[in-house]
């Protein structure tokens, strides 16, 4: 038993010093496509491996590489290296392989139909080792949709001739319905799912009456409303251009299509500079008119400080608003700039002796035009009294010519009551002498000669009285003559003195309202002509003194 246990600890002392003093390897390293099925994990020193590629693979060389295992535990090196087959990708299929024309071992390609085909074929096809593909390519087939139905009261309108009874995926047509009418929607398709558009309603469609667009007008248009299809074509005014379709046709939804728009031209916005437009090289101040139409291009000329010279940039007219480009912009502003700098510089230098100049010459103008207003005020407070002293003597004239009428229609009142009086006492005369007359022819002959003295007594009596009457008349008539003719005198040179004094303010205050419109101007005008307008209104002033001596010396000529 002793013997036993010696020898077990023995074996496995040389057991324990054989493997700790041996180094091994382990599996050797390889690339892609190496083929490994055939490796071990562990390998001990002097043992060699074949390495060789796996199927699909191509080595880099015809002879097989061996490799060995050192002592040290490390495998010698290889310089084998094995690259896939490749695959010539189908050739329907390379616009979609963005420039490839081969695909490696083990690619895969998948298949897919677009909407509204049907694939006939693998879905998938993978590159074998031999260098072909599993699969070809699929077909992708279009789907068939039945014929479509026409509408109600129209027809349908091919886009290509159909033959049989079916038509393709993607094929399109149009409805059309019989006049006036219109279709509820005008276009149909073959559908993706295998069905075609239902077929339209049609129906009476009208559009409103056309309007107006702005700066345009419209060419032989009717304004009413108009039916399906029915067109109406704008034109634009002088210089404007016309943007989007000329005509409109009234829709199937019974409204216009888009109207058009008239864009505005542009005003190239430089004071100074040189331009290229309409193929010419010229100054903008040649540009005559300064305008560029819509959509129209001008190249402005900038300028290179490195090379000095001048190079273009476009700009472009868009309905009234032509850009000008920054560098164009940025050289001219500080050139402005500069140029204005230089002329505030000057006026700041020579400018002071000139606005001492132009102070000294406000204030002698000042005075001056302080001088001539009080003497403007002056004179119009003088021609304000004379303006008083003539509308009185016109009154005072035209009372006396008032009078005067008054005194006239007093004696024609006069006479026509003197008229009318001594008619009706010779009428009442010779009614008493007709009496007196049939008593004497009643009475005898001595009572007649009695009674023809005494008649005649009585008629020399009643001669008598009536002249006295008369006198008595004429002397009331007289009076009340005179008292009328005093009255309507008074009357008269009243109403005339009303009426000159009327005029005369309506005189005055024009003359006021002159007055101060000449002064106004005065003071707004230059000396000269304040002073032209003084002498004309002195001049005036006196033609009006010596009208109104006119007037007064005429009212005491008709005083007199």
């Amino acid at each position: 038993m002793a013997s036993t246990l010696a020898l077990l600890a023995l074996l496995q002392l040389a057991l324990f010093s054989s493997v700790s003093c041996i180094k091994v390897c382990g599996r050797p390293p390889i690339t892609d496509g190496i083929d490994e099925l055939a490796l071990k994990r562990v390998y001990e020193p002097g043992e060699a491996v074949t390495l060789s590629c796996e199927q699909g693979y191509t080595p880099s060389t015809l002879n097989p590489r061996r490799i060995t295992c050192t002592a040290t535990g490390e495998w010698t090196q290889s310089d084998l290296a094995c690259s896939p087959k490749m695959c010539p990708i189908p050739r329907p299929l390379r616009p979609l392989a963005m420039g490839r024309t081969e695909a490696p071992y083990k690619s895969v390609l998948n298949f897919t139909c677009d909407d509204g085909y049907v694939m006939q074929g693998a879905n998938e096809s993978r590159c074998l080792p031999d260098g072909n593909w599993s699969n070809p390519p699929p077909l992708c087939k279009a789907v068939n949709c039945p014929l479509p139905k026409p509408p109600m009261g129209g027809k349908i309108v091919y886009n290509k001739a159909i033959t049989g009874n079916t038509v393709q995926y993607g094929h399109s047509w149009t409805y059309e319905c019989n006049p006036p009418k219109a279709p509820s929607h005008e276009r149909g398709s073959c559908m993706a799912d295998g069905t075609a558009t239902e077929p339209p309603v049609c129906q009476e469609v009208s559009c409103p009456i056309p309007t107006g667009i702005p700066n345009g007008f419209m060419t032989f248009a009717v304004m009413r409303k108009h039916g399906y299809k029915e067109k109406v074509k704008y034109g634009c005014v002088d210089h404007y251009v016309l943007d989007g379709d000329a005509e409109i046709q009234c829709q199937n939804t019974g409204n216009w299509s888009s109207k058009p728009v008239c864009r505005a031209p542009c005003t190239v916005g430089i004071k100074r500079g040189r331009i290229f437009y309409n193929s010419q090289k010229l100054w903008i101040a040649d540009l005559k008119p300064n305008r560029v139409l819509h959509g129209e291009h001008v190249a402005f000329y900038c300028l290179n400080k490195a090379d000095r010279c001048g190079y273009p940039v476009a700009s472009t007219c868009r309905d009234g608003n032509l850009p000008i480009p920054e560098c164009f912009e940025g050289v001219h502003l500080r050139e402005e700039k500069r140029g204005e700098e230089r002329r505030g510089e000057e006026e700041r230098r020579g400018g002071g002796e000139e606005r001492e100049e132009r102070k000294r010459r406000g204030e002698e103008k000042r005075r001056g035009g302080e001088e001539r207003r009080r003497r403007g005020e002056e004179e119009g407070r003088e021609k304000e009294r004379r303006g008083e002293e003539r509308r009185g003597g016109e009154r005072r004239g035209e009372e006396r010519r008032g009078g005067g009428e008054e005194e006239r229609e007093g004696e024609k009142r006069g006479e026509e009551r003197e008229r009318r009086g001594g008619g009706e006492e010779e009428r009442r005369g010779e009614k008493r002498g007709e009496e007196r007359r049939g008593e004497e022819r009643r009475g005898g002959g001595g009572r007649r000669g009695e009674e023809r003295r005494g008649g005649e007594g009585r008629r020399g009596k009643g001669r008598k009285e009536e002249r006295r009457g008369k006198g008595r008349k004429e002397e009331r008539r007289g009076g009340r003559g005179e008292e009328e003719r005093r009255g309507e005198k008074r009357r008269g040179e009243e109403r005339r003195g009303e009426e000159r004094r009327g005029g005369e303010e309506r005189r005055g205050e024009e003359e006021r309202r002159r007055g101060k419109g000449r002064k106004e101007e005065r003071r707004r005008g230059g000396e000269g002509r304040r002073g032209e307008e003084e002498r004309e209104g002195e001049k005036r002033g006196e033609e009006e003194e010596r009208r109104g001596e006119e007037r007064r010396g005429k009212g005491r000529k008709e005083e007199k």
